[in-house]
């Protein structure tokens, strides 16, 4: 049976923390409240208490456990940080803010990431968890309390006392706290990388809110282990498909309706007669390239943990170029239309973003498909743009080239698809992409 402790939330008594730290140090697992939710801690040299951890959680050594330290400069003793991530830890510490980082020879191989050698480290901002921290005098490892098989945190010391009462040694009632994880960056790449949105709003520290098109950060492929893995596996995925199936419709739909609208506009209503300006999305959908290729890029990468960007394709509007009024002029505006729809609809998701954040829904459903909007406008903006024909950009750059110039160049257009599926396998195509995206970013940023 757990040792209940009733502590102050603000002026926590030493004398109750120190009988935490007490039962922490024999080898207890301890509930305590912080900034974000509930968390259950261990010390960070004991095995058998941070294998304790994973079984609570049902967790595989694959998951981040998350270090807790006192202070900015207690991190930089387990791991790597330079100037720039420095500056970033300096503004976000003490908070709701978990950050990946490279992990130093301080951190116990069993409890950093297996094949990246990372951990998750953050300061909280609670005075219990502080007070507890200081009492045990190092750093603690965690993780959020959230029940196996589902995915609300837990916030309320009764309702842990009553499922976990013979699981921990102690549990620290201090009220109620926020029900909503920590947001969580990763500081491992050249730019930070929002993982998860929580408790803590990215803006705040000057980052876009998407999420990275890659749907596996540095991972190498690795088998599936057990049921439960792929069990687990399969839960993300469906939740994935659920947060980017109406982004996704909408993003192809207005991108083709768009080319069939300016080409109606500049003299060729080839895409008109043929019913393709039109906002039905069944009109739009390839069966291949919108619904198979996504998806078993997306079971891909969640069963096997390889890398992979969702990558797709419509069923092209068909434009007779011929029947423009100037038909390589036009060409260049046709091409622009469908980009320029996907950032009109990336800024028009960030004002819901922004809407939605302003009421305090950024823990809903609802939020994480308009961040899923925002991403997946501004990759196709990306992707389309390349000048690569038969692409949006490879028409565009047709459009600008003279003539001998732009005869020369159409001669690619039948080898175009293989040549993006190359740059995509041999990971080039997002460094490709990587400078247009960050432009939409800065716009779309504006409007949040």
């Amino acid at each position: 049976m757990a040792l209940y402790l009733s502590i102050h939330p603000a002026n926590p008594q030493p004398r109750l923390l120190k009988q935490a730290a007490q039962w922490l140090n024999d080898g207890g697992l301890v509930a305590v409240p912080t900034d974000s939710s509930y968390a259950v801690v261990a010390r960070l040299d004991d095995k058998d208490a941070a294998d304790g951890l994973r079984r609570l959680r049902g967790l595989d050594e694959r998951h981040h456990l998350t270090l807790l330290c006192r202070d900015l400069a207690e991190i930089g003793h387990f791991a790597r940080v330079d100037n720039k991530q420095y500056r970033l830890l300096k503004a976000a510490t003490p908070g709701p803010w978990t950050f990946i980082l490279e992990a130093t020879k301080e951190v116990p191989r069993r409890v950093s990431h297996p094949s990246r050698k990372t951990i998750g480290i953050r300061v909280p901002d609670h005075a219990v968890m502080l007070g507890l921290l200081e009492q045990v005098g190092a750093p603690l490892l965690s993780t959020t309390l959230i029940p196996k098989d589902e995915t609300d945190a837990l916030n309320d010391a009764e309702d842990i006392r009553a499922r976990y009462d013979h699981d921990l040694a102690a549990i620290i009632d201090a009220g109620a706290c926020p029900q909503s994880p920590t947001t969580v960056i990763d500081l491992t790449s050249d730019d930070p990388v929002v993982v998860r949105v929580g408790r803590g709003d990215p803006a705040t520290l000057g980052l876009a809110l998407f999420f990275s098109t890659r749907l596996c950060l540095g991972c190498r492929p690795r088998r599936p282990r057990g049921s439960s893995t792929i069990r687990l596996a399969m839960n993300d995925i469906i939740q994935t498909i659920a947060v980017y199936a109406i982004p996704v419709i909408f993003a192809i739909t207005l991108h083709e309706a768009a080319h069939g609208y300016v080409a109606r506009m500049f003299g060729d209503p080839t895409a008109y007669e043929a019913g393709r300006v039109s906002l039905n999305p069944a009109r739009h959908i390839d069966p291949v390239g919108t619904l198979l290729v996504p998806v078993v890029i997306l079971l891909a990468s969640k069963l096997l943990g390889s890398p992979g960007m969702l990558f797709g394709w419509a069923k092209p509007v068909p434009v007779d170029f011929g029947r423009l009024r100037r038909p390589k002029r036009d060409m260049l505006w046709v091409a622009l239309a469908g980009p320029a729809a996907n950032l009109l609809m990336a800024i028009l998701w960030a004002f819901s973003l922004r809407l939605m954040l302003e009421s305090g829904m950024q823990e809903s459903f609802w939020f994480q498909m308009g961040v899923a909007g925002v991403n997946i406008n501004l990759v196709l903006m990306a992707l389309n743009l390349l000048p690569i024909l038969p692409l949006d950009g490879g028409r565009i750059l047709f459009s600008l080239l003279p003539n001998r110039l732009a005869w020369q160049y159409s001669k690619i257009e039948p080898y175009g698809l293989m040549i993006v599926i190359v740059l995509l396998v041999t990971d080039v195509l997002w460094l490709l992409m990587r400078p247009v995206y960050e432009f939409g970013t800065t716009i779309v940023q504006w409007f949040l």
